[in-house]
């Protein structure tokens, strides 16, 4: 195979994962947009409460967690076929989804620690429960 067949190919084989890449996010995006209708009124009902707070926290840090996952098995599966800018921007997407994941972490432990003070029978501010993060 000549270096610009070589080349024609590998730009094709390119095209078709980032299609591939791009039918998944949209595919998950209507499902995503489709449970959040179905389930709308439950949360206008709840939303306020430590114990809904904490879930949906954790919801969230499990699909960050499935979403570096995702992206670390794509990263290694076509490490050899792809180009460093490529490869670049999908590291960029680990280090920002870790970043969104610690952020979340800090918010379910700050309703944890809100929940504990409100709970806490003893209202002297020296027991009162802090984390700093």
């Amino acid at each position: 195979m000549g270096d610009e067949a070589h080349i024609a190919y590998e730009d094709e084989k390119d095209t078709n994962l980032k299609n591939k890449i791009s039918t998944l996010v949209q595919q998950t995006i209507h499902d995503t947009e489709r449970k959040i209708k179905s389930i709308q009124h439950i949360k206008d009902d709840h939303r306020e409460t430590a114990a809904y707070k904490a879930g949906f926290i954790l919801s969230m840090i499990k699909k960050s967690r499935d979403v570096l996952n995702e992206l670390f098995n794509v990263a290694v599966k076509h490490k050899d076929e792809w180009k460093a800018l490529e490869q670049l921007k999908i590291f960029e997407l680990i280090v920002h989804t870790n970043v969104d994941t610690t952020n979340l972490v800090r918010q379910l432990v700050e309703i944890h620690i809100q929940h504990l003070n409100a709970t806490n029978p003893d209202h002297n501010l020296e027991r009162r429960r802090v984390v700093l993060l």
